[in-house]
């Protein structure tokens, strides 16, 4: 998965770490960050998931999310990146998906339940 930014902002639910991914197949008028569609850089899960938690960290905050694109096109590594977070840390990843969840199976929207999101569909 692509990411363009890793950022702190205390704008939003009493400060949060944000990491922004770029790929997204979707054209939403409202979006803020169509002018950065598959720019950025490829990320491991483990590297997403060090940065988040060093940013929280260093803030002092217990947030971390995913925003920017469409964070489910790359299943997989949206899992790995809750495991890895949930696992080392006390971070509370922001629960509420609210992409449209372009997940399709029963199997993986049970997935991210049992990661502790919720799932609106």
């Amino acid at each position: 998965m692509k990411y363009y930014s890793f950022r702190y902002n205390d704008n939003w639910y009493g400060g949060i770490a944000t990491a922004y991914c770029s790929e997204c197949n979707l054209n939403c008028i409202y979006c803020y960050s169509h002018n950065k569609r598959n720019t950025g850089k490829d990320r491991t899960a483990r590297e997403v998931a060090d940065r988040l938690m060093k940013l929280a960290h260093k803030h002092g905050i217990d947030k971390c999310r995913i925003s920017g694109g469409e964070c489910t096109l790359d299943f997989d590594h949206l899992l790995e990146v809750l495991h890895i977070i949930m696992e080392e840390s006390d971070l509370e990843f922001y629960r509420k998906l609210m992409a449209l969840i372009l997940v399709r199976t029963q199997k993986k929207l049970k997935s991210l339940q049992n990661s502790l999101l919720t799932v609106c569909t």
